[in-house]
């Protein structure tokens, strides 16, 4: 509609190593986890937050769609 990126255009970032940074734990799914990959990442992901009690980010590639096109995110 506009053919511009206006607010951002994100690229790829290690958010879970972020999350790290901060002090918390980061994980990673992507496309090519399969279910019980992404059960037991969501398991480790609530025993670390329960047990170590820190926070937890949970960085999940999707992959690029058409999804938003022609709308504007700020």
């Amino acid at each position: 509609m506009f053919k511009s990126n206006v607010a951002c255009l994100l690229d790829y970032r290690s958010y879970e190593t972020v999350a790290e940074g901060f002090g918390g734990r980061g994980f990673l799914l992507d496309r090519d986890s399969d279910d019980a990959a992404i059960k037991e990442t969501l398991h480790r992901a609530q025993e670390v937050s329960r047990e170590e009690k820190k926070p937890v980010l949970i960085n999940c590639l999707i992959g690029k769609t058409d999804f938003r096109d022609g709308s504007i995110s700020v």
